[in-house]
């Protein structure tokens, strides 16, 4: 994937389309990181709704 990473790309419980189907992907940079990461059922479309929660990684640092 290069320069990106995403959320858990092995799992088998994420499925964004159908029943077993992970279609929908969201790409960030190394220096982001997934705090939080859920695939909402129901559907935008045909597809299911990925939601996650990004911050800057060393954030915390940031801050201080």
């Amino acid at each position: 994937m290069g320069e990106l990473q995403v959320y858990k790309p092995l799992t088998d419980n994420l499925s964004t389309y159908g029943d077993n189907h992970r279609l929908d992907w969201i790409l960030i940079s190394h220096e982001l990181e997934f705090i939080n990461y859920i695939v909402v059922p129901g559907n935008l479309s045909d597809h299911h709704i990925v939601v996650a929660d990004i911050q800057l990684k060393n954030a915390q640092a940031i801050d201080k």
